[in-house]
């Protein structure tokens, strides 16, 4: 979205109706001349004062807003100087996903590779390739292209290398030169969206800052975002990770689109599985593919000598009784023809073993004794297929994980975490990212619609069922009330039916009148979240002024005359304009991008729209309910029918509009605040699943529950505001078991 607005266009505005009202009053003052009925026509003066104030006022609203909106992003960074600061975000991210992901504990696996094969590497040294841990950034140094592809099986380390390879780069990084970002390819569809696009939206969806205009653009040139700028300047060293987890069909359109995007000499990094990146260069059919200029390494698997000495230093060094329980599996550890020899060499099954096996730092266990509630190591011996083996680590990881709560709860927090897995491999195509706000894509639109009805109809019920009460104990239909009930009113009057029956059809009507509000929401699961608000030019907006003034203007010129028509075609069309022209915009840079810092600015956004249009629209109704007060003392109605909805009394006219107001304007501020942010979406979500969906649950405070898996159990991983499962692998076997218990 655009951010900030069209000074002009706001200028040229206000200048229009500046010039009509005062034409307007010159006119009218000029038709006055004097008598009784020219002192009739000089007080038809006063409605254009009204107007005039709603009109200015509402310029004044959208005004504020627009320079609160241009404060968002008038930092005066060059963009060297956003990269910069962008870097230190990056570092800082990464940093804590390592210690959180606990890549150091108890050291840093010693990962080692060799070259490629020559068809992976063409035009490559590879003596230059060599490398253990750490030396993976002296590597990417040493390739002349910059170009490098990490191959690897599964779970053999690709993302862990990758992390270390990121961290090395920004310690060497000096001032204004590239920043190494991770980009996970699972979430990009290659067939209908080009590298460049998702590798702007992917930074702006990780880091909100990056959406606002770049610095330095010339007047009146289409917008361009911080994020595309960076990758425009070439200030962005993509490490794309899991070309493997792209759709087998997509892979060659993918490689070739990474060519075309990111030519030879545009440094860039690649990870795959060996057997997915060889299947692409040597296709059974059709035209081979490969990433151009690029070097490429193989990871080893880990020694059995390192595996050994990392169970065991794991489980409290050699010598201990902890480290004793692991002899007879680290015994089999040189048998490389077993499953245990087989399996137990990746980095991804030494942390799913040590995770089910020994016991985590800091947790307690629920017996007490030494280590009593823990799984003997020596069970993994008795699988004698490895794909069975692995079948294992993965079921039993997440009850492991979460061994230091209730019994219970893990039953909870397994099923939830299986909820979202589905929703990801099934719902999303194989998506990656569990981000809060596309979670509606697990609910029909109808139910959501349905929850968002129920919402609105209680905010009638509450101030129909009110102010009827008032009326009755009181035995006072006071303008106030009347507004607030007009409905009750109405309905009473015109059917002749008793007060309850009144009350019942008034609440029947507005349940109709909520449900149309809700069927005007757009319930998308793609929409981003909110941060702030901020008030754009928008043409769709002036047509939407210009309708609904026109629609007011009508129907009050039709009972009131031509000049309040007029009058009032202005004040509505221009308070339609100007709030319709409020939208959102993402954080500062200095923003924590983090996802549920992102959920508390979204609901903040999410309730200043509910307030400022609740505010907004009752002293506009107060306004209107003045102004037709005015307009019917001095021109009554040509046919009263036999009841009156206001008197000669402009107080008691102001309360009529200020109750109706009140009574349909906050349901309308709800259906803009639903519109334009995604935590009533979200919410309205949350306490759906929360009751069931296919005999699974999602807990109604789900930030906690995302956070309390990535932060405390290493279920997940977190890049930027969005959550990911801690290997693709984890995700598949959870989304498709069909062993789990389903109540």
């Amino acid at each position: 979205m655009r951010v900030g607005g069209h000074p002009k266009g706001i200028a040229a505005a206000a200048a229009i109706i500046v010039v009509a009202a005062l034409a307007w009053a010159s006119w009218a003052l000029h038709a006055t001349g004097s008598g009784a009925k020219s002192d009739k026509h000089a007080v038809d003066i006063v409605p254009v004062a009204v107007g005039l104030v709603v009109s200015l006022a509402s310029l004044t609203v959208s005004w504020l807003g627009y320079r609160a909106g241009r404060r968002q992003h008038t930092s005066g960074l060059p963009l060297t100087g956003i990269a910069d600061e962008f870097a230190i975000a990056v570092r800082t991210q990464w940093e804590t996903e390592a210690r959180i992901r606990r890549l150091n504990d108890p050291y840093p696996l010693p990962v080692s590779w060799a070259p490629a094969e020559p068809a992976y590497r063409p035009d490559t040294d590879a003596s230059a390739l060599v490398g253990i841990d750490a030396g993976i950034t002296d590597v990417f140094d040493r390739v002349p292209s910059g170009r490098l592809v990490v191959l690897g099986k599964p779970g053999s380390g690709k993302t862990m290398l990758l992390v270390r390879l990121l961290l090395g780069l920004l310690e060497r990084r000096p001032p204004g030169l590239p920043v190494p970002v991770i980009f996970p390819l699972a979430s990009w569809d290659p067939s209908r969206q080009n590298l460049a696009d998702w590798l702007a939206d992917r930074l702006t969806t990780d880091h909100p800052a990056l959406a606002l205009p770049a610095p330095g653009q010339e007047q009146g040139a289409p917008p361009v975002s911080r994020a595309r700028a960076l990758l425009d300047h070439r200030l962005v060293l993509p490490l794309l990770d899991g070309f493997d987890e792209l759709p087998r069909h997509l892979r060659a359109t993918a490689l070739d689109a990474v060519n075309q995007a990111l030519p030879p000499g545009h440094p860039l990094v690649l990870t795959s599985r060996l057997a997915e990146y060889g299947a692409v260069l040597s296709p059974a059919s059709g035209v081979p593919s490969h990433l151009n200029g690029a070097a490429a390494i193989t990871l080893r698997p880990l020694a059995p000598s390192d595996a050994a000495d990392y169970l065991a230093r794991d489980a409290g060094g050699r010598g201990s009784p902890s480290a004793a329980r692991w002899q007879p599996v680290l015994d089999q550890l040189d048998d490389e023809g077993s499953p245990v020899g087989k399996v137990l060499r990746t980095p991804l099954m030494l942390f799913l073993a040590r995770t089910i096996y020994n016991p985590r730092p800091g947790a307690v266990p629920r017996s007490p004794g030494l280590v009593p509630s823990l799984p003997d190591p020596v069970t993994l011996l008795g699988f004698e297929d490895p794909a069975a083996l692995r079948t294992h680590l993965f079921d039993a990881f997440v009850p492991a994980a979460y061994r230091d709560v209730a019994p219970e709860r893990v039953a909870q927090a397994e099923g939830a975490l299986t909820l979202l897995a589905e929703h990801l491999e099934h719902g999303l195509g194989g998506a990656v990212d569990i981000e809060w706000w596309r979670l509606s894509a697990l609910v029909p639109k109808a139910g959501l619609r349905r929850w968002a009805t129920a919402v609105m109809w209680l905010w009638f019920a509450l101030i129909t069922l009110t102010s009827a009460a008032y009326v009755y104990v009181s035995a006072d239909d006071g303008p106030f009330t009347s507004g607030m009930t007009m409905v009750i009113i109405l309905t009473s009057k015109l059917s002749a039916q008793p007060p309850l029956q009144s009350i019942l059809m008034a609440l029947a009507f507005e349940s109709v009148v909520a449900r149309i509000l809700a069927a005007v929401i757009r319930f998308h699961p793609r929409q981003a979240p909110a941060t702030s608000m901020a008030w754009a030019w928008r043409w769709r907006a002036v047509v939407f002024g210009i309708g609904s003034g026109l629609a007011v203007g009508a129907l009050i010129g039709n009972v009131f005359g031509w000049i309040g028509g007029v009058v009032w075609c202005f004040g509505a069309g221009i308070a339609v304009w100007s709030l319709s022209g409020w939208g959102v915009v993402p954080a500062d840079l200095s923003a924590a991008a983090h996802a549920t810092a992102l959920l508390e600015q979204d609901r903040r956004v999410f309730w200043r729209f509910v307030q400022v249009g609740s505010a907004g629209g009752v002293a506009l109704g107060a306004l209107m309910g003045l102004g037709l007060g005015i307009l019917q003392i001095f021109r009554p109605l040509t046919s009263a029918p036999d009841y009156t909805l206001g008197n000669d009394d402009l107080l008691s006219d102001a309360w009529f509009g200020l109750g109706m107001a009140l009574l349909f304007i906050p349901a309308l501020a709800l259906v803009v605040a639903f519109s334009r942010t995604a935590w009533g979406t979200a919410t309205i979500t949350r306490h759906y699943l929360a009751r069931r969906r296919n005999g699974l649950r999602l807990p109604r405070n789900l930030m906690a529950f995302l956070a309390d898996a990535h932060e405390h159990h290493g279920v997940l991983r977190q890049i930027g505001p969005t959550y990911q499962f801690r290997h693709i692998d984890l995700q598949r076997r959870l989304a498709n078991r069909p062993a789990f218990p389903r109540h």
